[in-house]
């Protein structure tokens, strides 16, 4: 059974959708612009804007115990595909090397809000420890 998280944020509280939703050991998170407190886009162009939802991502993830180590797919979706570089400058300071989740990126006409660009991740959330139940043998 699915478990729908809303975010704290005030200015998410009317929006139509969960911040994540667990399923099993995964963990979807919508997808983060690069916004402000208030839900205006921060200035500063693309490279701006992707720190900002990378931060956002972090603080959802955080709130379920988790960090980017954990996260296994991103989507990267932008207005400008010309600014791909310039994103992934800033893109690939929130991972260690050695986990970088796959990824896809696009280009799309628009996005909420005028952004630049939307990023969602997918990430797998560890299995609690389970304790064995030991069987008493009878004699």
């Amino acid at each position: 059974m699915p478990t729908y998280f809303k975010s704290p944020s005030p200015f998410a509280t009317n929006l139509p959708f969960s911040e994540s939703v667990q399923v099993g050991n995964l963990l979807y998170l919508s997808g983060q612009l690069g916004v402000d407190e208030s839900g205006q886009v921060v200035p500063g162009g693309v490279q701006a804007e992707t720190k900002q939802a990378m931060e956002h991502i972090r603080a959802i993830l955080a709130r379920r115990g988790l960090t980017f180590d954990n996260v296994v797919k991103c989507l990267v979706m932008m207005a400008d595909m010309s600014e791909w570089s310039a994103m992934n400058e800033v893109y690939i300071t929130y991972f260690s090397k050695d986990r970088l989740p796959a990824r896809s990126a696009m280009g799309v006409g628009s996005l909420a809000r005028g952004a630049r660009l939307e990023i969602e991740c997918i990430a797998e959330m560890k299995a609690k420890a389970r304790k064995k139940k030991t069987a008493k043998k009878k004699k």
